[in-house]
Parts: structure tokens; sequence; C-alpha cells
């Protein structure tokens, strides 16, 4: 999945990704049936324009005037030299300078306690707040269709995150934020405590954030339209032809590295759905998605013009992003995602969603 637009917070609450527009960050309880508009949440269509992340400005900064700036310096000299000046007394008093000072102490960096200070306000508040994106994110956690007011919140990430509640005794609470590529700058903003919104597993990912083990194990799928289906088999017969993707996503890095340019073949969306309407158009030779978006945008319901190519390739996996430093936090997913994996629970919320397929076998997801 991929998309860009900084969520803001609001209160206690928090914020997941348009992929499209500014909205306040809006704090969630999980279950199905929620609706937007009592809790507040900005709803956004999926097709909306692309935003650019705002900034909030700097708070506390204190902006001194040029008034008195001599005889501040002198102060604030004076201040800095003190306690050197009592420092190298003690010293010159006999019997040396002790060590482990004050001094010596205050200047050494105190251990990281980011994981613990996450699990442990969580489970002192009840509440553990997970990142998503709701606008334009299906079948992961998106707006209902169905619902005429467009406010019921479903998707098969919503279901594992009510088993994550049960299994951790939390309320796992979604941090709705109106752009999916905001999602992992937004985490390390403290916006949310997780992320779980169809993020992928990449090396470069690795180095910036902690993932739980795999809860989903996707491929790769091309989709053309009907009348193409004998021209276009594999990426092989597109080259130099123009792709749609979702931005931010392992599609677009795929194509990036068989040559593939951003500008030119490449056409980036904010949103899962715009990339087959332009294929329907004709903006695009094909689109590349995740199977599990493909299966649910890509129907012959809703494209009759279209075709998903079924030989699926390059499979990658779906993981909880966690800050760096909550190792606790991780250990602790891990242990209710094995559950889950272990008693069908996981199987069932794929089956029900109709993406379970035999790959996830390969992460011990086990039906029952």
């Amino acid at each position: 999945m991929g998309g860009s637009c900084a969520a803001d917070t609001q209160g206690a609450l928090f914020g997941r990704s348009c992929r499209h527009g500014h909205a306040p960050a809006v704090g969630i309880p999980t279950g199905l049936g929620l609706k937007a508009g009592e809790l507040g949440i900005h709803r956004q269509r999926i097709s909306a324009t692309t935003g650019r992340a705002l900034q909030a400005p700097t708070a506390g900064l204190a902006v001194s005037s040029r008034r008195n700036s001599s005889m501040t310096r002198t102060i604030c000299l004076a201040m800095t030299l003190l306690p050197a000046l009592a420092f190298l007394a003690a010293c010159s008093g006999g019997g040396g300078c002790p060590s482990g000072t004050a001094t010596e102490k205050a200047g050494k960096a105190a251990p990281s306690t980011g994981a613990q200070d996450t699990l442990a306000r969580a489970k002192k508040e009840g509440v553990l707040k997970w990142g998503a994106a709701a606008s334009g994110g299906a079948p992961f956690v998106y707006f209902d269709e169905k619902d005429p007011n467009n406010e019921r919140i479903v998707g098969f990430e919503m279901d594992i995150a009510e088993g994550l509640a049960r299994h951790l005794g939390l309320k796992m609470q979604i941090a709705n934020q109106e752009q999916w590529d905001t999602l992992l700058p937004n985490l390390d903003a403290r916006r949310s405590d997780c992320v779980m919104n169809g993020i992928e597993i990449n090396a470069e990912r690795r180095e910036k954030w902690l993932f739980t083990e795999p809860y989903y194990v996707y491929e790769q799928m091309l989709t053309v339209r009907a009348a193409d289906k004998e021209k276009y088999k594999s990426l092989d017969d597109l080259k130099g032809k123009k792709v749609g993707v979702l931005g931010g996503t392992e599609a677009q890095r795929i194509l990036e590295r068989q040559g593939w340019v951003v500008g030119d073949n490449i056409l980036i969306h904010d949103d899962s759905l715009t990339p087959y309407e332009n294929l329907k158009l004709g903006r695009v030779e094909a689109v590349l998605q995740e199977n599990v978006i493909a299966w649910f945008y890509s129907t012959p319901e809703r494209f009759p013009e279209l075709y998903n190519v079924p030989q699926t390739f390059a499979p990658g996996k779906y993981a909880i992003a966690c800050r760096k430093g909550d190792e606790t936090l991780v250990a602790e997913l891990n242990g209710a995602l094995g559950k889950m994996k272990q008693n069908g629970e996981l199987a069932a919320i794929y089956a029900k969603w109709k993406i379970l397929t035999p790959a996830q076998k390969e992460i011990g997801v086990l039906e029952k």
C-alpha cells in the first residue's frame, strides 16, 4: 500500500491516511459498525485530490529582544562558569576529585525506556493506538461502501485489531490518518503506538522501525484492459509502457528496479481505486498492485472492462510497525499474533474477506 498528507493531533486522540487531503487525526475505537460521524472523523472520498503535509508551527520558542542582550550574555556566562569553579575548588581542597560526581552523572545519557513507556502507558490507560488510514484503504481499513452515509469503518485489519485487543486485554484504538505514506513518520511523531495498515516489510524500513512477525503474505498482481489480456501477460510485455501504482508501495519499487521512471512511465496515485479508473480510461496500460487490493477493486462487477492477470509474482509480507526501542511492545504483539495464527482466528478472518491463500501457511497461519 502507499499514498501524502500529515494528520494533525486533536486533543488526546490521533489520526490514518488519505491518501488525500488534510484532516485532524481522530482516535476511533475498533469494531465493526463504527460511525465516523458519531466519532468526529473527517471523512474523505476515495478519489479526493492529493494534499501536502502540513507542518505545525514550532511551539515554545522564546525569542529574546536585543535590549539587555549584553547583560543577558554576562549573566548566562556567570551561571555557566559557577558549577565549574565550584568543582575545581572541591578538587583543590585535597583528596582529589571524586569519581561519579553529580556533574559527571548528569552528563550520562539515561538508557532508552521507549518500549517500557509505550507498553506501560498502554496498559495503564487500557488503550493501544494503532495507525491506519481509512480513506481508500480497502480491504485493509476503509469506509464501508454499503453504508449509504459512507461512515461505517470495516476491513480485515479492523478484524485483526479486534482479535489483538482480546488477547492483549487492551482496547485497540485506531489512530485514523488521512494519508497512507505519512503513517510511519507519524509513528515517529508519537501520533500512534504502532502501525498496521498493509505495511510491507523491506530492508529500508527495517533500518528505521521494528516489525512484528508477519501476519499476511501478499503478491503483486498486474491488471490490464480485458481487450489487451493476450497482449500484456507479464511486466516484460509492458516495458516502456505507462503503469499505474499506489505511491510509496513495493509495486512502485519493483517497477523502478526494472527501469520504469516516475513522471515518465510510472503514474503515481494517492488511493487504490483511481489507478483502475485510469486504466479503464486508457491513461495507463496496466496497474500493478498487491493481490488483495486488485481482488477488491478490479472485479467484474466494478470494472468489467478490466482483467487481473492470474500469474502473481514478487511475494512480500505485511507486519505491524513499531518505533525503535519498543521491543517489549513488539514481543507482546507477537504473542497475540501467534495465538491468532495457531487457533485459526487469522485464517477465519482471511476466509471471511476472501483473501486466504496457501501462502499464509508459510507464516504459520493455520485453519481450524
